[in-house]
């Protein structure tokens, strides 16, 4: 058992409201978080853990206007520009099962699987999705290493994969026609969070080769980020010039190439 507390993004708290900082003495995020696990080790080099967890979340930055879903939950860029009082709660629950092998024969392997629901309410008092609730993470890594010596100098080769797989984030719908007369994006905050994403998936690739030498070190890697450039939709906004609502991706593939010394 544990009770946290945490503050929210610093634009909520900055935000200038008519000339006036309102927000500048809202006080921390709150919550009691209960978890229970067990642990047993199939092999020497292999372990298999399932988790259940809850979070009952509290003093929750939310509107002062008591027909308004917003909550600071939610919150992920972009300024406040309403006044917030620390009246607001969340809960979160779910259960994960995860499978770790250990760097043992030069490979490893981490799989997890977890189901979980994300709720909040704000000032209207309505039960809701976060913007974060997807269900559902599937997550899969693992890797390997061949290693040789040659002369003073030891070699490595190795690759590293990790797949990830979730439920998309949650959207709420936008209001067309007052978005065509306001010239900027209008959500419908009645329906807060009532929309899903198409699911996220993302895929990452590592290969490097390691040289090690009896004063320093040297490593090359290329790291390809989104290796299927699968395109994830980040978010939705409404076009002023062709006035209709558009989806924006979130970045494809990405490769970075490093070169690192250590001595």
């Amino acid at each position: 058992y544990g009770l946290h507390s945490q503050l929210q993004l610093p634009q909520l708290y900055f935000a200038q409201i008519g000339g006036d900082n309102l927000n500048e003495d809202l006080g921390f995020t709150r919550s009691h978080h209960i978890v229970i696990g067990y642990e047993k080790a199939v092999s020497s080099s292999t372990t298999i853990s399932v988790e259940a967890y809850y979070q009952s979340i509290f003093d929750v930055p939310i509107s002062t206007d008591p027909s308004s879903s917003f909550s600071a939950l939610n919150l992920l860029e972009g300024f406040v520009d309403e006044a917030l009082v620390n009246d607001g709660t969340g809960e979160n629950y779910g259960v994960e099962l995860s499978l770790q092998k250990v760097l043992v024969d030069d490979y490893y392997i981490i799989a997890n699987a977890t189901l979980f629901e994300s709720t909040y309410e704000g000032a209207d008092g309505i039960e809701r999705n976060t913007r974060f609730n997807g269900n559902y993470i599937f997550n899969f890594t693992t890797g390997k290493e061949w290693n040789w010596q040659k002369k003073e100098r030891q070699m490595t080769l190795g690759v590293n994969l990790n797949a990830t797989y979730l439920g998309g984030f949650r959207e709420t719908p936008i209001d067309i026609d007052a978005s065509k007369e306001a010239g900027t994006t209008v959500f419908v905050g009645s329906e807060a969070f009532t929309i899903n994403q198409d699911d996220y998936f993302k895929t990452d690739f590592r290969i490097y080769y390691k040289r090690n030498r009896a004063k320093y070190n040297t490593m090359l890697a290329l790291d390809i980020q989104n290796l299927t450039n699968q395109e994830n939709i980040a978010f939705q906004y409404f076009d002023v010039v062709q006035g209709e609502v558009l989806s924006q991706n979130q970045l494809g593939l990405i490769p970075i190439l490093t070169w690192r010394v250590e001595f």
